[in-house]
């Protein structure tokens, strides 16, 4: 048995192309940040801006969660640095759910304390687990190579986008 498919110019409206149909999404470079404590939410979100990221600050599970419902992102970053247990149980389950999304490079933020961490964020599939951050790390550069990443791996729907007039310095 074999499956008939009905032509391009079927499912085409008239006058559309496949050109004009094709975008990138707005938020090719949008960064999520989620932190439940202000001065790491700065460092985050400073180094996610310094390397060209619109970043969406999330302050609490639950604005991640709305968060990852309305956006997509290509660079996640969740910090798992807490004094509530409670809380970082509910960040574990944020990255949970956005190590589903294969298109998301996760960083996850930790303690060097806890070495089981780490191996639950590696097996996890983070791209990054940074033990430790503070104010003296050059989260920057991580950042910076995560959009170079970004940028192979979605580079020719950014180049048509480019060339589409669709990203400008103001959207990148």
């Amino acid at each position: 048995m074999s499956i008939v498919y009905p032509e391009p110019t079927v499912l085409i409206q008239p006058g559309l192309t496949l050109s004009n149909l094709t975008s990138v999404p707005s938020s090719l470079y949008q960064c999520l940040v989620v932190s439940v404590t202000s001065d790491r939410q700065e460092i985050f979100e400073g180094a996610a801006e310094e390397a060209g990221w619109q970043v969406r600050l999330c302050g609490s599970s639950s604005e991640a969660y709305a968060a990852i419902d309305r956006h997509h992102v290509y660079l996640a970053v969740v910090d798992l640095i807490t004094q509530d247990g409670a809380l970082e149980t509910d960040l574990r389950g944020v990255a949970e759910a956005l190590s589903r999304d294969r298109d998301v490079l996760l960083m996850i933020s930790g303690t060097e304390e806890d070495p089981l961490e780490e191996i639950w964020a590696r097996q996890l599939g983070c791209w990054l687990y940074l033990p430790d951050v503070d104010e003296t790390c050059d989260v920057a550069t991580l950042c910076s190579e995560a959009r170079k990443v970004t940028e192979k791996l979605h580079g020719s729907e950014i180049t048509e986008a480019s060339d589409m007039g669709l990203l400008t310095s103001g959207n990148l």
